[in-house]
């Protein structure tokens, strides 16, 4: 399963620090937690597979890989939500 990003998605860090991800094609603003930051940032490290970039986080944190891949769906589920990602074979 591949998680990637709709074309034209635009990556900002504000200046309070936070990931801002931004759709042209929407207009829609996605302001991300520090959780959702990091799933954002490994997801797009792992070219959008969802299982690699749940490993190295459960690896950073120190968690259950199972327990991470829960988080990493449910922040893929709010970035499709918000129109910035597509879920694929």
């Amino acid at each position: 399963m591949l998680i990637r990003p709709e074309p034209g998605v635009v990556p900002n860090v504000s200046k309070s620090g936070q990931l801002e991800l931004f759709s042209p094609s929407t207009g829609a603003w996605f302001c991300c937690s520090p959780t959702g930051a990091a799933v954002w940032i490994a997801l797009r490290q792992h070219q959008g597979q969802l299982d690699p970039a749940a490993d190295m986080l459960a690896a950073i944190w120190q968690e259950s890989p199972d327990r991470i891949r829960g988080a990493v769906w449910h922040w893929a589920g709010e970035f499709r939500d918000a129109g910035l990602i597509s879920i694929g074979p």
